[in-house]
C-alpha cells in the first residue's frame, strides 16, 4: 500500500500538472473530478466518495 501510494502520485501527479497548465477555462477540474468519482463508484468504492469529490474538486477549483 505504502509503494502504490508513492507510485500514484507520480503516475497520476504529472499527467494532472500537464493537464492544468493546457487548460485555463474555469471548473475544468471539477468536471475531471465528477468523472474520476463516477468510475470509482462503479468500481466499488462508498458512495460517501462521490460528494466527497466534488466538494474537494470545488475548493480546489477555488484555491486555483
Amino acid at each position: 500500500m505504502l509503494v502504490s501510494l508513492a507510485a500514484s502520485i507520480v503516475a497520476c501527479g504529472i499527467p494532472f500538472m500537464l493537464f492544468l497548465t493546457r487548460v485555463r477555462h474555469a471548473g475544468m477540474v471539477t468536471i475531471f473530478a465528477i468523472i474520476t468519482a463516477d468510475i470509482l463508484m462503479l468500481t466499488g468504492h462508498p458512495p460517501i466518495s462521490f460528494p466527497l469529490t466534488v466538494v474537494l474538486a470545488l475548493i480546489a477549483e477555488a484555491i486555483l
